[in-house]
């Protein structure tokens, strides 16, 4: 099995001593040589991948990419395709977690899948890279330990076998995370060119959730086709923003639409 050990000497909080952490700084990881797949090609491969961790083939799962594509939405549509429910068959997690808070959720749901989207802080904070090293690694039984005198409180253990499987979502560059930690994992790259990014748009947009047209989705598309090079961070949110102001302006939307969302 493998074993990963987080360890303080002071019965409080946690000193925040780089000695006691190797790699407080993240190693950049090595920029990939090979060309990346179609993106619809690597949806594809997410959805396999996925699978691969919802059926324990694989204990864990790196899927990186920019935000607002729809990352979580593809892991939660390929998870309720094989079946399985949010709450009872898998976990989902938003947003902040301290390193404590992993070491206590990977507790508490143990032997469960779980998923964390938008945890990019627990790839930084030196601790909780530690556990991460642990949750991802490739054995099926991982050791996990916080062996410190702070908040010892009795429901959970210094150290314990983790069994479960993980899909970390995060919005960084792949060459920003620490090697180790992906080097442990299933990795999905879905960063995508602008143009890439407007292939996507075109896949999602008929299947899109609102009262918007055929005719002002396609509106909305071609805004955004023609206006792309001056939108600094194209995304879903950037369709979902065009698509509501043709519905509240659409006789005058195009004007509002260019100084609103274009930069």
């Amino acid at each position: 099995g493998s074993q990963v050990t987080v360890s303080a000497q002071d019965g409080g909080e946690l000193a925040r001593d780089s000695r006691l952490i190797p790699h407080v700084r993240p190693m950049a990881a090595r920029r990939r040589t090979l060309p990346l797949p179609p993106i619809q090609e690597r949806l594809i491969l997410l959805s396999q991948a996925v699978e691969m961790v919802a059926h324990r083939v694989s204990p864990s799962l790196i899927l990186v990419g920019p935000p607002g594509l729809g990352k979580t939405q593809e892991v939660t549509r390929t998870l309720k395709a094989l079946g399985l429910e949010r709450d009872h068959d898998y976990f989902l997690f938003k947003g902040y977690t301290s390193a404590r808070g992993l070491y206590e959720t990977l507790y508490r749901h143990n032997g469960c899948l779980l998923v964390f989207d938008d945890c990019d802080n627990a790839l930084t904070d030196p601790w909780a890279v530690e556990l991460l090293k642990g949750a991802l690694d490739s054995y099926e039984v991982r050791t996990i330990s916080w062996l410190t005198a702070a908040r010892r409180d009795g429901q959970v253990p210094p150290q314990f076998d983790f069994t479960g499987s993980v899909i970390f979502i995060s919005n960084r560059l792949l060459e920003e995370i620490d090697e180790p930690i992906h080097s442990r994992s299933l990795v999905i790259d879905l960063q995508m060119s602008r143009a890439e990014i407007l292939e996507r748009m075109e896949g999602i947009l008929p299947h899109l959730k609102t009262n918007a047209t055929p005719e002002q989705r396609r509106l909305a598309m071609n805004f955004l086709h023609k206006w792309a090079p001056h939108i600094e961070q194209l995304s879903l949110r950037s369709l979902l923003s065009v698509l509501r102001i043709i519905q509240a302006h659409p006789r005058n939307w195009e004007r509002l639409a260019s100084y609103a969302v274009t930069r």
